[in-house]
């Protein structure tokens, strides 16, 4: 089982699949890298600006994304086993792609208010997800639909929404 993983200062860039594993609860960064940093055990660019892989087998239950986060990379969550509520800060602009796919426990997220896109299947899978407040309901669209504030008010109705309309992307005005 891996548990721990140390990226040294000569890494310049890590895919999310290299650090698929299950068991997995802690990143850690060499002090000296000029493009990757890691805090509390979860990875990011040196800026912290792009949230790229929180661990998989991270045991917490709660997780606030950083205010210096402006972007959930492709993959960043995906397949998360103990997650159970995520806040998405306001500073975040962009979900990527499969960011929540197949995060089996989570149940709950807040998406701040200066989110303005959601990638395709960006929670894809995520069977548990049945909360899901945004905090600004107005000018969501997809290929398909047209979302309302009204159909977004009810946390249940929005997750139901968030998790069934996932092969277009989410856009907002």
């Amino acid at each position: 089982f891996v548990s721990k993983i140390y990226i040294s200062s000569f890494v310049s860039n890590v895919e999310p699949e290299a650090l698929s594993y299950n068991s997995l609860s802690e990143i850690i960064v060499s002090e000296d890298s000029t493009t990757l940093k890691s805090i509390q055990g979860v990875l990011y660019n040196k800026e912290a600006s792009i949230l790229m892989q929180y661990p998989k087998g991270k045991d917490d239950t709660y997780f606030s994304i950083p205010n210096s986060v402006t972007e959930i990379g492709r993959r960043a969550f995906g397949g998360c086993l103990y997650l159970e509520e995520v806040y998405i800060s306001e500073n975040v602009i962009s979900i990527d792609t499969f960011a929540f796919a197949l995060c089996k426990s989570l149940s709950s997220v807040t998406i701040g208010e200066s989110v303005n896109f959601i990638n395709v299947y960006a929670f894809w899978d995520s069977r548990a997800l049945n909360n899901v407040i945004f905090e600004n309901k107005q000018g969501w669209e997809t290929d398909d639909v047209v979302f309302t504030q009204d159909h977004l008010s009810s946390p249940v109705d929005a997750a139901n929404y968030l998790t069934y309309y996932v092969s277009s992307p989410w856009t907002r005005e």
